[in-house]
């Protein structure tokens, strides 16, 4: 067999592998140049929520400030002891006759309910006049203690009687002296009954203050109880627990008007009928306005979507991940060339767009 004829029948087989392998790379290429997926997402209408925090001169408000010092007499608790004394109150004495009428200290008085109490100092009530005197019973204890009532002035003649006479608005109190051995469930519960009445007569200041009562707004108002003192320490016996409450009463006329126009201020992307909600805090020197838009609309972006993260995927897996995303409403995959059953290995030919 000549030389040529077996270099060419060895070379043969070397030379077809060698041209599959060429095409198979140039295919390889071409697929690789050319392959694409698109994949197409449909977003809902998720409405974007937009949180923002704003002082009181952000949104043009200018904050009442009313300064609470209030007093509260605690009494839900039961007495450690109890001791009979003198109930004394106020009397007005009213003269209907012609003559003005002298009574000196120790005058009777003696209550339509039967109780005996004497004036605590001398006096000349006028013709046709009154006067206030001060009272105190004639016997200890806690029969001294009458609610409102008509007296009759008893070394009166029984023609002056109708005509001079004594009568009281508030009741006579102090007959029985209870005192309270103080506690620290004693001193806790009467803070906290402290601090809702100084909350309550706060508000009411405010209201009062306020030049239109009617558009208060409990949400727009703070209250910061500074200090709280009370008339005694653990251990200690007193007649009466009173708690000393201050602190500052903040209110500020706050409108999801003018929220919405702050955060149209700011650019926020935020619609006429958005929801508003929000809570006024102090952090000790002014008041911050913290909350959020629900409602806004913020322009379709398919941001949140990473190409790398889809790299080598089905049209099922592909629509599997993108399913997590609450905004997603629905995907479709067009894969190029046709025959192609997965995303490329290359992010950047994957193409992303939105579906309208």
């Amino acid at each position: 067999m000549p030389a040529t004829q077996r270099l060419q029948r060895y070379f043969s087989p070397i030379l077809v592998v060698f041209v599959c392998v060429v095409v198979l790379l140039v295919l390889a290429v071409v697929y690789v140049a050319f392959s694409k997926t698109t994949v197409a997402i449909t977003l809902k209408a998720i409405p974007a929520r937009i949180p923002f925090q704003y002082s009181a001169d952000d949104v043009g408000v200018e904050p009442v400030v009313v300064p609470i010092n209030h007093s509260f007499t605690f009494t839900d608790y039961e007495a450690s002891t109890s001791t009979d004394a003198i109930a004394r109150g106020t009397v007005t004495l009213v003269n209907d006759y012609s003559v003005a009428q002298p009574l000196v200290r120790t005058t009777r008085l003696l209550s339509k309910s039967g109780v005996l109490f004497h004036t605590d100092d001398t006096v000349t009530v006028p013709a046709g006049g009154s006067i206030d005197v001060a009272v105190y019973a004639d016997q200890p204890g806690s029969s001294g203690n009458i609610a409102a009532d008509t007296f009759e002035i008893v070394a009166l003649s029984s023609s002056l009687k109708e005509q001079i006479y004594a009568t009281s608005t508030d009741p006579m109190t102090g007959g029985v002296i209870k005192k309270v051995q103080l506690t620290d469930e004693i001193i806790a519960e009467a803070k906290v009954a402290a601090q809702t009445a100084a909350e309550e007569t706060a508000q009411q200041t405010v209201v009062e203050t306020l030049e239109q009562s009617s558009a208060f707004d409990a949400n727009n108002l703070v209250i910061t109880i500074t200090d709280q003192m009370v008339n005694g320490s653990v251990g200690e016996e007193v007649e009466v627990v009173t708690v000393q409450s201050t602190g500052v009463a903040t209110y500020v006329s706050l409108t999801d008007t003018l929220l919405h126009d702050a955060l149209v201020a700011d650019d926020q992307p935020i619609t006429t009928d958005a929801t508003i909600t929000y809570t006024i805090a102090t952090d000790g020197s002014e008041l911050v306005v913290s909350g959020e838009a629900s409602g806004a609309q913020l322009e379709p972006s398919l941001d949140f979507v990473d190409a790398a993260a889809l790299t080598g995927k089905t049209e099922q897996q592909v629509q599997d991940y993108l399913a997590d995303f609450e905004q997603v409403e629905a995907v479709t995959v067009q894969f190029v060339p046709f025959w192609s059953d997965r995303t490329p290995q290359l992010p950047q030919q994957i193409n992303l767009i939105l579906a309208q």
